[in-house]
Order: structure tokens, then sequence, then C-alpha cells
């Protein structure tokens, strides 16, 4: 009975304490969106929260570790929205025929475009996918850093690309050129892009995703004409996005 009892405890107290690490989690990425990465105080975000700067340590090493918790959750939200994504009913069997070729990767250009959205229109998704470069954690990541990350992320997204065809692997291979494109555009959107740009430059990565594909699949055939550096990537000089 005392051993039930204690376990029960336990139990509550390790309840508890996750909800109070998550409000920590909460307040700690309200105070990000608010201050900016470069602005943000451990000291202020635990006043926000009701704490001192000192009882944050009970449930964080240091103020790193809250900050790669608060991106670990935000990259996890990333992962559930990659695998929430899925073709619209519209995409009816008659739609798919007429779309051919491009129907068979109807569900990577959604999964991809989802990946997008999930980055370009949070307030902090850029410097959220990045932090590990400015913060010198780019070793951790391997040697390609965040492309590295950026591969595991979306190595379901990869996986939906078709595997019974000899353009499979120059396919597969295009998934990581998408994936450098995306953070360009990514890039290019800047701080608090208006809703014309997200808008503009969403569209572009959609377009660009299925040149890359038809480029392996429609000899050759190319989308809307976007202007290409020389090495066949957007050229984000080239993109007019006032």
């Amino acid at each position: 009975m005392l051993a039930q009892r204690a376990r029960d405890r336990k139990a509550r107290q390790d309840r508890m304490g996750e909800q109070r690490r998550a409000l920590l989690l909460d307040v700690a990425l309200q105070t990000l969106i608010a201050d900016g990465w470069e602005g943000f105080n451990l000291r202020d975000m635990a006043s926000k929260a009701g704490y001192s700067a000192g009882a944050l340590y009970a449930y964080f090493d240091s103020k790193d570790a809250l900050l790669r918790a608060v991106r670990g959750r935000w990259l996890e939200a990333v992962r559930v929205a990659i695998e929430s994504a899925r073709v619209p009913k519209s995409k009816s069997a008659t739609h798919r025929v007429a779309a051919e070729p491009m129907a068979a990767y109807q569900l990577y250009l959604v999964k991809m475009q989802a990946w997008w959205d999930a980055i370009a229109k949070h307030p902090l998704g850029v410097p959220m996918l990045l932090w590990p470069v400015w913060a010198g954690e780019s070793e951790s990541l391997g040697d390609r850093g965040v492309l590295a990350e950026m591969e595991l992320l979306t190595r379901e997204i990869r996986n939906t690309l078709p595997s019974d065809t000899e353009a499979a692997a120059p396919a597969r291979a295009m998934h990581g050129d998408i994936l450098v494109a995306g953070l360009g555009y990514l890039v290019a959107l800047g701080k608090a892009p208006s809703p014309a740009v997200l808008a503009a430059l969403g569209a572009r990565f959609n377009d660009t995703m299925r040149q890359h594909l038809s480029a392996q699949w429609q000899d050759g055939a190319r989308g809307s004409g976007q202007a290409h550096g020389p090495d066949g990537q957007p050229d984000l000089f080239s993109l007019d996005i006032d």
C-alpha cells in the first residue's frame, strides 16, 4: 500500500513537472518571437512565466538547453505537419490520369510544401532552422550541418518518391537539390515577410519542385520559365519579391 502511494505520488510529480516544463517552453517561444534570439533574456522570460531565473535550472541545465528544447519541440511540430499532409481528395483518379506523369509525385509535392510552409509561416522558422549554424553547433549535426538535419527531417518525404523505375535514383538525388532551393527561398523571405512575398515565394518553391521532377520524368520539360543560375538552381538574385 505504501509503495503504491509512493508510486502514485511520483507519477503526479512527474506529470506536474512535465506540465511546468511545457509552460516554460511556451513562454520561452513567446518571448523569442517578441524579442528575437539576440534579445532573449532568461531573467525576463522567467519573470513572464512567474519563476525566478534560478528556478528554471530545476527544468533546464542552461539557457542553451532551454533554447534547444524550444527548437526541438518546434522541429517535432514540423515533423507532425509533414506526416499529416495528404493529397487533397479533389485529386481524384480521373484527375490523376489527366495530370500524368506528375500525378505519381503528388504526395511528395504536398509534403514538401508542408515542410516549406511550416518554416516559412512561423515567425522564427528560418532562425530556428539555422540556429545550429550561428550557435556554433553545426558540428553536432554531422559533416553537412543543417543540410544533414533537413535530410533527416524530410526523409519520410523523400521515401514517397517512386522506387520502381530507373529514374528513381536520380529523382531521389533531386531531393537534396530541392531542399537547398527551398532553403534559399526561405532565406530570401527575410524577417516578417508580407503575405504577398510569402505567397509569391511559396509558389516559386512549388514551381521549382515541379521543374526538378519534370527534368527527370518529362524529358527535360520545364515549368514556368523561372530564372535559373548556371548550375540549374534558382537564381535568388533575379527574384523580384518587392
